[in-house]
């Protein structure tokens, strides 16, 4: 970037431009590279194998928090450092409904790189809607909200890893998580969380612990009205009953 570059494309963002950037993708196809505000939504469609990146202005020690919501397409979100250096990618075991999230709480300020990409399964074309929101920090409840949300993007990015020491890893980061949520006083922690922990017990070979997680993670759904997740923990329930030789149970989840 051009001496002077970030300071014009900040003011830009205050006026609420988007300012349009030939990138090289890595992950897939080429993109183009926007400005991404904290409270700003954008909804883009997006096809197999294709990566769309935002550029988000950071200050050291605020965090951040963007969420993706996959509509028709598995997604996966990374942040790079200004240098170009890749901080994070997360995924979750949530197919090509509800949302991928991603918190981060930059070393450096500068000009940070959030991209949404498309996994190359097939020929598929689906759309998202993507926030990016700054969390608060002045109390030590909002402290505790920042620990819990970081912890769950640490968790997500060990399932996406695979294999048996980067799940262990990835469940004690989700107890961390619910232990951050708790202590802010959030006794209705969010469903992904429940859900991601759950799958986790399961591919651990842990049948017990998945399904009493799983079943909390089927209220917590139910009361955020949320149908994609509904939908998936169901099917995760049928499968547990399923294996465990309880048709009936297993038929109802499906």
């Amino acid at each position: 970037m051009a001496p002077g570059g970030a300071p014009r494309l900040r003011n830009l963002r205050a006026f609420g431009l988007i300012i349009l950037l030939p990138i090289s993708g890595g992950f897939g196809q080429s993109a183009s590279l926007q400005v991404l505000a904290p409270e700003r939504v954008i909804e883009r469609e997006i096809g197999s194998g294709e990566e769309h990146g935002y550029l988000v202005a950071t200050t050291s020690g605020l965090a951040l928090r963007a969420a993706v919501e996959q509509k028709g397409i598995d997604l996966e979100l990374r942040i790079e450092a200004p240098d170009g250096r890749e901080l994070i990618v997360v995924d979750s075991p949530n197919g090509t409904r509800g949302a991928e999230v991603l918190a981060f709480r930059p070393e450096t300020s500068g000009d940070h790189r959030l991209v949404v990409m498309a996994r190359r399964r097939g020929t598929v074309t689906g759309s998202y809607r993507l926030e990016l929101r700054e969390l608060p920090q002045r109390s030590p409840r909002e402290e505790s909200i920042v620990a819990a949300e970081m912890a769950a993007t640490r968790a997500a990015a060990l399932y996406r890893k695979r294999g048996r020491e980067a799940w262990t890893a990835a469940v004690a980061a989700l107890r961390e998580a619910l232990a951050h949520w708790r202590g802010a006083g959030e006794q209705d922690v969010p469903g992904r969380a429940l859900y991601l922990l759950g799958v986790l017990h399961r591919l651990l070979d842990d049948p017990g612990p998945a399904l009493e997680v799983l079943t909390l993670a089927r209220d917590r759904f139910a009361v955020e009205n949320d149908a994609a997740g509904l939908a998936t923990v169901w099917n995760e329930l049928g499968y547990l009953h399923w294996s465990a030789g309880r048709p009936t149970p297993a038929r109802d989840g499906y």
